[in-house]
């Protein structure tokens, strides 16, 4: 599971997919459901840095679906919806988008913990470009600074280059042509 991880934050994505094909197999194998869902998430965020978008929702929305309708929250849930976020906004179904953003937020309104941090640094990297898609630039800017905190504090440097590229995109739409670095 991280090293499936450590092969998409080094753009080794073949490596990715065919470590995620084998670990499937072994998790279906064995019936271990937890596994088998979390791979299959793995699956549908890196389809959609691959373009791929409508394998990435076959694999998603069923996915969201099952445990959007459990009483407690887990991880799939929330990577469920984060990936449905960068997916709807890559499809420009922005209303979908929106939707997903603001059922993601009432539960951190709620509960601050609800997510792991992990599954912030995509959550605000997803909102930053649904804002910057709809041209709301103040509100994209807003998550861009969240985003380069929690990368900050974490140091996860592929966030951090990520935030800084995505408030230098935010400034370049409000006009502002200082690029932050």
């Amino acid at each position: 599971f991280f090293q499936a991880w450590s092969y998409f934050y080094l753009e080794q994505w073949p490596e990715m997919a065919s470590l995620i094909k084998e670990a499937l197999a072994l998790a279906e194998k064995n019936d271990q459901i937890h596994w088998i869902t979390h791979f299959q998430l793995q699956q549908a965020w890196l389809l959609i840095h691959t373009h791929d978008y409508q394998q990435a929702a076959l694999l998603v929305e069923p996915i969201y679906q099952q445990y959007q309708a459990t009483p407690f929250k887990t991880s799939a849930y929330f990577f469920s919806l984060i990936i449905l976020i960068h997916l709807k906004t890559k499809q420009a179904e922005f209303n979908q988008a929106q939707t997903y953003i603001h059922e993601i937020n009432t539960y951190l309104l709620a509960d601050t913990q609800a997510i792991d941090w992990i599954l912030k640094l995509p959550l605000y990297q997803g909102i930053d470009e649904f804002y910057l898609q709809t041209k709301q630039i103040e509100l994209a800017l807003a998550a861009a600074q969240q985003l380069d905190a929690l990368a900050q504090q974490s140091q996860e440097t592929s966030y951090i280059q990520l935030a800084k590229h995505l408030s230098t995109a935010c400034l370049q739409a409000l006009g502002k042509t200082t690029a932050i670095i």
